[in-house]
Protein backbone atom coordinates (compact mmCIF):
# COMPACT_ATOMS: atom_id res chain seq x y z
CA UNK A 1 0.00 0.00 0.00
CA UNK A 2 0.98 3.27 -0.74
CA UNK A 3 1.34 6.32 0.68
CA UNK A 4 2.25 8.73 -1.85
CA UNK A 5 0.55 12.17 -1.57
CA UNK A 6 -0.84 11.39 2.19
CA UNK A 7 0.81 13.90 5.10
CA UNK A 8 2.41 12.35 7.71
CA UNK A 9 -0.08 13.06 10.05
CA UNK A 10 -2.73 10.63 8.24
CA UNK A 11 -0.13 8.15 7.38
CA UNK A 12 0.74 8.09 11.46
CA UNK A 13 -3.21 7.68 11.96
CA UNK A 14 -3.64 5.24 9.49
CA UNK A 15 -0.94 2.77 11.27
CA UNK A 16 -2.45 3.58 14.45
CA UNK A 17 -5.86 2.79 13.23
CA UNK A 18 -4.40 -0.53 11.47
CA UNK A 19 -2.63 -1.80 14.92
CA UNK A 20 -5.97 -0.73 17.05
CA UNK A 21 -7.42 -3.13 14.91
CA UNK A 22 -5.52 -5.95 15.35
CA UNK A 23 -5.09 -5.36 18.77
CA UNK A 24 -9.19 -6.04 19.13
CA UNK A 25 -9.48 -8.60 16.85
CA UNK A 26 -7.14 -10.43 19.07
CA UNK A 27 -8.71 -9.18 22.69
CA UNK A 28 -12.09 -10.38 20.64
CA UNK A 29 -11.03 -14.12 19.77
CA UNK A 30 -9.68 -14.26 23.00
CA UNK A 31 -13.04 -13.39 24.78
CA UNK A 32 -14.42 -15.88 22.75
CA UNK A 33 -11.70 -18.96 23.67
CA UNK A 34 -12.93 -18.04 26.84
CA UNK A 35 -16.17 -18.83 27.11
CA UNK A 36 -16.93 -22.65 28.21
CA UNK A 37 -18.86 -24.95 25.50
CA UNK A 38 -20.29 -28.34 25.24
CA UNK A 39 -16.72 -31.06 25.83
CA UNK A 40 -15.01 -28.87 27.64
CA UNK A 41 -13.95 -29.21 31.76
CA UNK A 42 -15.70 -27.40 34.25
CA UNK A 43 -13.68 -25.14 35.74
CA UNK A 44 -12.37 -25.55 38.96
CA UNK A 45 -14.81 -22.47 40.81
CA UNK A 46 -14.02 -21.05 44.52
CA UNK A 47 -16.69 -18.71 44.77
CA UNK A 48 -18.28 -17.46 48.32
CA UNK A 49 -22.19 -17.26 48.76
CA UNK A 50 -24.04 -15.04 50.53
CA UNK A 51 -23.45 -15.11 53.78
CA UNK A 52 -19.47 -14.78 53.38
CA UNK A 53 -19.17 -19.02 53.42
CA UNK A 54 -16.21 -20.14 51.11
CA UNK A 55 -17.48 -22.63 48.80
CA UNK A 56 -15.97 -24.89 45.49
CA UNK A 57 -17.67 -26.28 42.50
CA UNK A 58 -16.97 -29.64 42.20
CA UNK A 59 -17.34 -32.46 39.59
CA UNK A 60 -19.96 -34.46 41.46
CA UNK A 61 -22.06 -30.87 40.59
CA UNK A 62 -24.80 -31.95 38.02
CA UNK A 63 -25.82 -28.25 37.16
CA UNK A 64 -24.96 -24.87 37.15
CA UNK A 65 -27.88 -22.02 37.18
CA UNK A 66 -26.52 -19.40 36.28
CA UNK A 67 -27.81 -15.31 36.54
CA UNK A 68 -26.50 -11.88 35.14
CA UNK A 69 -29.45 -9.70 35.06
CA UNK A 70 -32.69 -9.01 36.97
CA UNK A 71 -34.65 -11.07 34.20
CA UNK A 72 -32.64 -14.34 34.77
CA UNK A 73 -32.86 -13.83 38.81
CA UNK A 74 -36.51 -13.50 39.03
CA UNK A 75 -36.70 -16.87 36.56
CA UNK A 76 -34.13 -18.69 38.79
CA UNK A 77 -35.70 -17.11 42.13
CA UNK A 78 -39.23 -18.50 41.25
CA UNK A 79 -37.77 -22.10 40.13
CA UNK A 80 -35.83 -22.57 43.40
CA UNK A 81 -38.49 -21.28 46.09
CA UNK A 82 -41.21 -23.41 44.56
CA UNK A 83 -39.05 -26.34 45.83
CA UNK A 84 -37.74 -26.93 49.77
CA UNK A 85 -34.36 -25.10 50.73
CA UNK A 86 -32.76 -28.46 50.02
CA UNK A 87 -33.84 -29.04 46.31
CA UNK A 88 -30.32 -27.33 45.02
CA UNK A 89 -28.47 -29.76 47.44
CA UNK A 90 -30.08 -32.57 46.64
CA UNK A 91 -30.44 -32.17 43.01
CA UNK A 92 -26.89 -31.22 42.73
CA UNK A 93 -27.53 -28.21 41.26
CA UNK A 94 -25.53 -24.75 42.00
CA UNK A 95 -26.96 -21.34 41.72
CA UNK A 96 -24.68 -18.36 40.60
CA UNK A 97 -25.59 -15.04 40.60
CA UNK A 98 -22.90 -12.70 38.45
CA UNK A 99 -23.05 -9.47 40.21
CA UNK A 100 -19.84 -7.81 39.44
CA UNK A 101 -21.58 -5.29 37.63
CA UNK A 102 -23.89 -4.38 40.25
CA UNK A 103 -22.53 -1.00 42.07
CA UNK A 104 -20.56 -2.48 44.95
CA UNK A 105 -22.35 0.00 47.43
CA UNK A 106 -25.65 -1.76 46.80
CA UNK A 107 -24.51 -5.11 46.57
CA UNK A 108 -23.02 -4.54 50.05
CA UNK A 109 -25.41 -2.66 51.71
CA UNK A 110 -28.32 -3.67 49.71
CA UNK A 111 -28.70 -6.90 47.57
CA UNK A 112 -26.41 -9.15 49.18
CA UNK A 113 -27.85 -8.25 52.90
CA UNK A 114 -31.46 -9.14 50.98
CA UNK A 115 -29.97 -12.53 49.73
CA UNK A 116 -29.03 -13.45 53.26
CA UNK A 117 -32.32 -13.92 54.13
CA UNK A 118 -32.70 -16.78 51.30
CA UNK A 119 -32.49 -20.48 52.82
CA UNK A 120 -30.30 -21.61 50.04
CA UNK A 121 -27.14 -21.31 48.97
CA UNK A 122 -26.53 -18.85 46.04
CA UNK A 123 -22.57 -18.33 44.73
CA UNK A 124 -21.65 -15.07 44.12
CA UNK A 125 -19.44 -13.72 41.54
CA UNK A 126 -17.82 -10.19 42.55
CA UNK A 127 -15.46 -10.06 40.49
CA UNK A 128 -15.64 -10.09 36.32
CA UNK A 129 -13.39 -12.96 36.49
CA UNK A 130 -14.72 -15.35 38.13
CA UNK A 131 -17.74 -16.25 35.75
CA UNK A 132 -16.75 -14.46 33.21
CA UNK A 133 -16.27 -18.09 30.99
CA UNK A 134 -19.97 -18.78 31.29
CA UNK A 135 -21.94 -17.94 28.34
CA UNK A 136 -25.27 -15.22 28.85
CA UNK A 137 -28.22 -14.00 27.35
CA UNK A 138 -30.43 -10.71 28.87
CA UNK A 139 -33.10 -11.90 30.94
CA UNK A 140 -32.03 -15.64 30.95
CA UNK A 141 -30.64 -18.56 32.71
CA UNK A 142 -27.68 -20.27 31.43
CA UNK A 143 -28.37 -23.95 32.44
CA UNK A 144 -25.27 -26.15 32.10
CA UNK A 145 -25.61 -29.47 32.75
CA UNK A 146 -22.18 -31.64 33.32
CA UNK A 147 -21.26 -35.15 33.30
CA UNK A 148 -17.61 -37.13 34.45
CA UNK A 149 -16.67 -33.10 34.94
CA UNK A 150 -17.34 -32.05 31.83
CA UNK A 151 -19.68 -29.89 30.48
CA UNK A 152 -22.57 -32.07 28.59
CA UNK A 153 -25.37 -29.40 27.42
CA UNK A 154 -25.21 -25.88 28.05
CA UNK A 155 -28.54 -24.10 27.15
CA UNK A 156 -30.45 -20.30 27.89
CA UNK A 157 -33.75 -21.07 29.78
CA UNK A 158 -35.88 -17.69 29.08
CA UNK A 159 -39.02 -18.53 30.59
CA UNK A 160 -40.36 -20.56 33.55
CA UNK A 161 -41.14 -23.51 31.02
CA UNK A 162 -38.21 -23.71 29.74
CA UNK A 163 -36.26 -23.52 33.03
CA UNK A 164 -38.15 -25.96 35.02
CA UNK A 165 -38.34 -28.27 31.71
CA UNK A 166 -34.11 -27.71 31.99
CA UNK A 167 -33.71 -28.32 35.53
CA UNK A 168 -35.51 -31.82 36.04
CA UNK A 169 -33.33 -33.13 32.82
Amino acid sequence: MSFGNLPWQHKMHFKFLTVLLFVLAGATQTFAQEQIGIGDLLPTLNLKDQNDKSCQISGDTHRLLLVADNGGTALATQLIESHDPEWLARSQQVFLADIHKMPSVIARFVAIPQLRNKAYPILLGKEESELQMFPRRKDCVTVITTKDGKVSDLMFACNREELQAASTL
